[in-house]
């Protein structure tokens, strides 16, 4: 019988040389070469498709390679009890070593003789209920050398294991990350039908995530391309991460998570309703691809990079709906929050636009997840790399012979003011792109004036930038610049991910302005909203480029409103259609069951609409119990569905005798109210 597709790429996977994880192989390689090592517990976390699997195979692979005991288990093939995991044990010993070998583990020093055991367990997340008996009987009949336990699940291993006496030293934690951009070379470079040109978009793609990078090969094999190989690896990794989400309030909560990057579980209930309770927040942190504390949780980023092109592809009009709520909520915030958190809703603000401006520009990617480079404070012992990132910026930017100038200002500049540098450092601490921004006032006015007057001028004409610090909105952003030898890491990214961080201190109601002068830069400002003038002087040319001022004031509630521009016009480019009508017939059928949004999820009206349960069961109640339904929708409309729907379940023969009316009367007003509702819901649905 011929294998299916996906069969074959895992098939072909086993047999070509494995690519990664080269810390872990090297520390597994180092304790079963050792003569005696000490016995181990060792714990593989990570998320879906990450690799936990392929780790733990090649463990057993080496393991056997130097003659050693190895066992591979599957923790949800194994019966969750002592008895049921010693017979799942001894059934896989017999079939390693055959059924004539010494039984009990007393025996087990004169079954290795000398060799180590390695037992892997898959899935441990299944066995979690026998921790306690495995770490205090079943451990403990091992002999204290050449054994090692290597557990694999999604969530880290539990607390119990690092606190206790014997375990905690000999503990070995591999949480495991996205593969390395090198790493991904080396494995599509091993497939022969993947020409080199198609490695670097691959690579974009998949974000290092060895399901996804599976899930390419099997795509391109398969003849597809552009949109549709995307398409295919984003709904099947969403539908690999999501398929433990049994709860619906849960896929709603990820859903918001995947729109906002990062949030807390104020947010979440505030959003989801009182039913969303500190356990369904614990729950959502227990998830493989939740990253957090108790008091921020957001989602990986290869995941949510996933989830949200999925999420775009298949229910566009529902994820455009879901923005404009969430900016609706944000913006109530940001406007009445402390000053000390304006900061944080300014940011989710920032992200939930600018993840909706679908424009690409090679200069800078805004639509970078704000998880994927981190940007921080520079350090005063950066200086000497920002000097060299900064040679790297004359290249392009400046005419030879200036160069000089901008590396006296950065000295300056850093040296007096080194908060007007923000970075992005790889994985050794090394800086490998930074910003420039200055908030002017009277400190840092003089120095910028001294080397950038014209700038500044042409900027703020007529305008005292030197004012007190506690007066001062100018922001004057200098540049944007990422070192030529970060060769793992995407300069447009990078550039993007800076201007984001820049961008966010806007929520506090300030003005941006700059001096541009390279044609790309131009584009992607305009498209932002910036409105843009031809400088005074040419003073500020470039020899290939004309110079002009660009300009973003975002004083008062300028902020809000321009994010809600962003979102506006990224609706308006994907032209969305709907429906022109609400059918009465699905209409009735969600409202026979409006008091439960489980219910109302499954329903043929919700999944129409691309409504989630929760979204429904809220508009539903709202609508008819506020003192002023929706329009067209009348008061006595609105009293009639409350009392059949809400207080009667839909039953008709306990409803109309409550309206003081006859059945047949009663029938031909629930007529017009069905129609007027529908017609509310798809004002709604249309925002």
């Amino acid at each position: 019988m011929p294998t299916s597709s996906s069969q074959n790429v895992a098939n072909a996977r086993v047999q070509r040389p494995f690519v990664g994880r080269v810390a872990e192989i090297q520390t597994f390689r180092k304790w079963v070469q050792a003569s005696e090592p000490p016995t181990q517990m060792w714990t593989v976390s990570g998320m879906g498709g990450i690799g936990k699997s392929s780790l733990l195979a090649e463990f057993i692979k080496m393991a056997r390679g130097h003659d050693q005991v190895a066992i591979r288990l599957d923790g949800r093939l194994s019966s969750p009890s002592p008895t049921g995991f010693l017979e799942y044990l001894r059934t896989s010993l017999d079939m390693e070593l055959g059924p004539n070998r010494p039984h009990g583990f007393a025996q087990l020093p004169l079954l290795l003789r000398g060799r180590k055991f390695v037992i892997a367990i898959d899935n441990f997340e299944a066995l979690r209920a026998m921790e306690t008996w495995l770490m205090e009987d079943f451990f403990s009949r091992l002999p204290d050398v050449n054994v090692l336990f290597v557990s694999a699940s999604r969530q880290h291993i539990s607390h119990i294991w690092e606190s206790h006496d014997y375990w905690q030293e000999r503990l070995q934690v591999m949480p495991l990350g996205h593969l390395s951009q090198a790493d991904m070379q080396q494995y599509f470079l091993r497939h022969k039908h993947i020409l080199p040109t198609q490695v670097d978009p691959l690579i974009h793609l998949t974000g290092g995530h060895p399901l996804s990078l599976q899930l390419a090969v099997e795509a391109v094999h398969s003849g597809l391309k552009g949109d549709a190989l995307l398409q295919f690896v984003a709904a099947k990794v969403s539908g690999h991460l999501l398929q433990d989400l049994v709860d619906e309030s849960l896929h709603t909560a990820v859903d918001i998570l995947t729109i906002l990057s990062s949030t807390n579980h104020d947010v979440l209930r505030d959003l989801l309703g009182p039913t969303f309770t500190q356990k369904k927040y614990h729950q959502l942190m227990d998830i493989s691809f939740v990253v957090g504390t108790p008091s921020l949780l957001a989602l990986h980023d290869v995941a949510r990079s996933h989830l949200l092109f999925d999420f775009r592809s298949r229910q566009p009009q529902r994820l455009a709906r879901l923005r404009f709520r969430l900016h609706d909520y944000l913006q109530r915030k940001l406007l009445s929050a402390r000053p000390e958190v304006k900061m944080l809703y300014a940011r989710s603000l920032l992200t939930l636009a600018l993840d909706a401006f679908e424009y690409h520009s090679d200069y800078a990617d805004v639509t970078v997840d704000p998880l994927k480079y981190e940007v921080v404070s520079a350090r005063r012992d950066d200086l000497p790399r920002l000097h060299a990132i900064l040679d790297d910026w004359c290249t392009y930017s400046v005419d030879p012979g200036e160069e000089q100038a901008y590396h006296d200002f950065l000295e300056e500049l850093f040296l007096s003011f080194p908060e007007c540098f923000r970075v992005i450092r790889n994985e050794l601490g090394q800086v490998v792109a930074m910003f420039i921004s200055v908030l002017l006032h009277e400190g840092t006015a003089p120095l910028v004036l001294r080397h950038f007057a014209t700038e500044v001028r042409e900027c703020f004409p007529g305008e005292n930038v030197a004012c007190p610090l506690e007066e001062a909105h100018c922001f004057l952003a200098v540049l944007g610049a990422f070192a030529f030898d970060a060769v793992d890491y995407s300069g447009a990214e990078m550039i993007g991910a800076l201007a984001k961080d820049t961008l966010s201190v806007s929520g506090q109601g300030i003005r941006f302005a700059l001096v541009v002068t390279h044609p790309a830069l131009k584009e992607l400002l305009t498209r932002l909203g910036f409105s843009r003038r031809e400088t005074v002087s040419r003073e500020c040319d470039t020899t290939e480029y004309t110079a002009e001022v660009f300009e973003l004031d975002l004083r008062e509630d300028g902020f809000v409103r321009w994010t809600r521009r962003l979102l506006e016009a990224a609706q308006s480019a994907a032209k969305m259609g709907g429906p022109v009508a609400v059918d009465v017939s699905l209409l009735r059928e969600a409202l026979s069951v409006a008091r439960s949004p489980k219910k109302l999820y499954a329903t043929e009206l919700a999944k129409g609409l691309e409504l989630d349960g929760d979204t429904l069961y809220d508009w539903f109640q709202r609508s008819l119990s506020e003192e002023v339904p929706p329009a067209p929708l009348t008061v006595s409309s609105q009293s009639l569905l409350r009392v059949l729907y809400l207080e009667c379940g839909g039953n008709v023969n306990k409803a109309y005798p409550l309206c003081n009316v006859s059945r047949p009367t009663f029938y031909r007003y629930l007529s017009v109210a069905l129609e007027q509702l529908g017609e509310a819901l798809l004002s709604f649905v249309s925002l």
